[in-house]
């Protein structure tokens, strides 16, 4: 699969150049990498409660993302430069560490620089695979779809499949669901829960489904497809403010619903009600 290819190729070619010409210019940029991504994350998952705690204010999701995504290049530059100084003052010609910034030893701590890409591509392509599925339930929940062409219905994104064959991989999905709010399998799993719960006839479908009739017809969440807001990001098209919305990550959030979401087979979910779609009646599931 392609991220773990890319991954091992990578991890093979750092682990040559820190033998050949030093682990040094890695190391510094893999930490800063590192700082970068833990600032953006930080600010997406602590940002907003802190702000309202704070000044009383409801930041909207793109308000949040360009803020953590400045916050991330700063934080990237300054560690960069902080770091890169520290590891070449540590790896000196005349320091007694230098005979390990090359050779094997220096292969070894590239190991480091590498863990980074690898938690860096895995949650990239979550992400992406995300914003692929959730773009994708969008366009199958459209009133308009009882009128279409489902024999033209695309298959599921790529990224989509590399991301479910990712979260196999045993403490995979967990780890990444403690960094990444967007694409945790609980929030995103709500966003895309909401965008079937949005029109006929995927309300229909969902409402007499055994894996999303009681979900849909929560009170919390009834209160949140009924809302002002959750209609205006409908409207505009907002697919990722459907999975970063404040209210959506409080009702998510509740530890009943916060496990069944987190359990949703989304993909499932959307085979079977194309299928309904086809027959005109509900598969039995």
């Amino acid at each position: 699969m392609a991220p773990f290819i890319a991954i091992f190729l990578i991890t093979l070619l750092y682990f040559v150049y820190a033998m050949k010409w030093g682990v040094v210019r890695i190391l510094a940029s893999a930490i800063a990498i590192a700082a970068g991504m833990a600032a953006f994350f930080a600010a997406v998952n602590l940002g907003p409660p802190f702000i309202n705690e704070l000044f009383g204010l409801d930041l909207a999701w793109q308000a949040v993302m360009s803020g953590a995504g400045i916050l991330a290049v700063i934080v990237y530059f300054i560690s960069w430069a902080i770091f890169g100084f520290i590891l070449k003052f540590l790896f000196n010609p005349d320091s007694f560490l230098n005979p390990l910034a090359d050779g094997i030893t220096g292969g070894i701590l590239s190991l480091f620089a590498s863990a980074v890409m690898a938690f860096l591509i895995l949650t990239a392509t979550r992400i992406t695979g995300t914003l692929f599925e959730i773009n994708y339930v969008a366009s199958i929940t459209q009133p308009s779809i009882v009128d279409a062409d489902l024999s033209q219905l695309p298959e599921r994104s790529r990224f989509t499949i590399w991301r479910d064959n990712i979260e196999k991989v045993p403490m995979i999905a967990d780890l990444l669901d403690r960094v990444d709010p967007f694409s945790r399998r609980s929030n995103r799993n709500f966003g895309m829960m909401t965008l079937f719960g949005a029109s006929q006839p995927a309300r229909e479908f969902t409402e007499a489904s055994s894996q999303m009739g009681d979900l849909i017809n929560n009170g919390d969440i009834n209160v949140l497809l009924n809302s002002a807001e959750f209609a205006r990001q409908i409207q505009r098209n907002e697919r990722v403010g459907l999975v970063l919305n404040r209210e959506a990550l409080e009702i998510a959030s509740d530890r009943e619903l916060k496990n069944q979401l987190k359990n949703l087979k989304i993909d499932r979910h959307i085979d079977e009600f194309i299928t309904w779609l086809k027959t005109n009646k509900t598969p039995n599931f």
